[in-house]
């Protein structure tokens, strides 16, 4: 489908529920939290789900809130943004999967839902902020400062600040026009890039200190019991994958966050060589070719183990060896 006939099925839902994907992000957020503005001033009732609830640290960004308890039977419409699979939905999946009229937007290579054919996907974005904006435009809805500021805020988390591979020309013109129509870059910038809580700093020190360097890749893990001592914050941990892929030598940067006992986040990132998306598929996630990520169980042991052989087998694969 093109997103003008994606914009006209949009248009007869009343009743709309969207959800984005577990351990939201500033995407996930952006382009939640924009569309169901838009929606709202084209008279529709929107609630707004995403698993996982927001950090308070992004909340000065986001001014809205989530709902919590998802009755799809509600909703004459569900849009699923920014999420590959129906397990990314988390607890919001079994509510939505059965739903007769589902429409997905989404940027992720990996992307497997086939449970509408009512879908936009383009790999080639660098984020759905980008394609919510487009959606936005096609739907006739006002940008205002507000739904500028969440779609700018998803286009410069996704692109790390337009430092990264994904970062297209579209992405630098959506992020201008965005910010002539208001857009409050200093604080999204200030919020993700130039802040941190002292509990930040302590998991900074800790992790750097257990990070593990082997020759062409490197692999941090966030335990669960430090995350309780000093009640850490799940959702911005995927930037150390980032800063371990910025050494030398180094091909894959991969951050490991146990969110609940045995049960780990992994957040892969790599140079522009190397497909991540590959291995990410390989253990039942997905995602793009220099950032993707899975969701393991085990003990850390296990897990580790498996990590550190399924790494290793995906960079001799892609000609690089130990």
């Amino acid at each position: 489908m093109e997103m003008k006939d994606i914009a006209k099925i949009v248009k007869k839902g009343k009743n709309i529920a969207i959800c984005g994907h577990v351990a939201p992000d500033m995407d996930c957020f952006g382009s939640v939290f924009s569309l169901k503005i838009a929606l709202e001033s084209l008279g529709k009732h929107v609630d707004a789900f995403a698993d996982g609830g927001m950090p308070e640290k992004d909340k000065r960004v986001f001014k809205r809130e989530l709902s919590d308890e998802l009755d799809s039977s509600k909703y004459d419409l569900i849009i699923m943004v920014d999420t590959p699979t129906i397990q990314r939905l988390g607890k919001y999946g079994p509510s939505v999967i059965n739903h007769k009229n589902i429409v997905l937007i989404d940027h992720h290579k990996s992307n497997s839902c086939e449970i509408t054919d009512q879908e936009y996907i383009d790999s080639s974005s660098s984020s759905c902020a980008e394609l919510c904006y487009m959606l936005i435009q096609l739907l006739g809805a006002e940008i205002t400062p507000e739904i500028a500021t969440y779609l700018y805020a998803g286009i410069a988390g996704d692109t790390n600040s337009f430092l990264n591979d994904n970062t297209k020309t579209d992405s630098f013109v959506a992020a201008a026009k965005l910010s002539e129509l208001g857009a409050d870059k200093v604080l999204v910038n200030e919020v993700i890039f130039k802040s941190n809580t002292r509990d930040d700093w302590k998991l900074d020190k800790k992790v750097y200190e257990t990070a593990e360097l082997f020759s062409n890749f490197g692999i941090v893990f966030i335990r669960y019991k430090d995350l309780k001592k000093i009640d850490g914050d799940v959702t911005g941990t995927s930037k150390y994958a980032n800063k371990l892929v910025y050494l030398e030598g180094i091909q894959i940067g991969c951050s490991v966050t146990e969110r609940t006992l045995n049960t780990f986040d992994c957040s892969f990132r790599s140079k522009k060589a190397v497909d991540v998306n590959v291995l990410a598929r390989k253990l039942g996630g997905g995602g793009h070719v220099n950032a993707s990520g899975c969701v393991l169980t085990g003990t850390y042991r296990q897990v580790r183990e498996k990590l550190i052989t399924t790494i290793k087998e995906t960079l001799k694969e892609q000609g690089y060896n130990d």
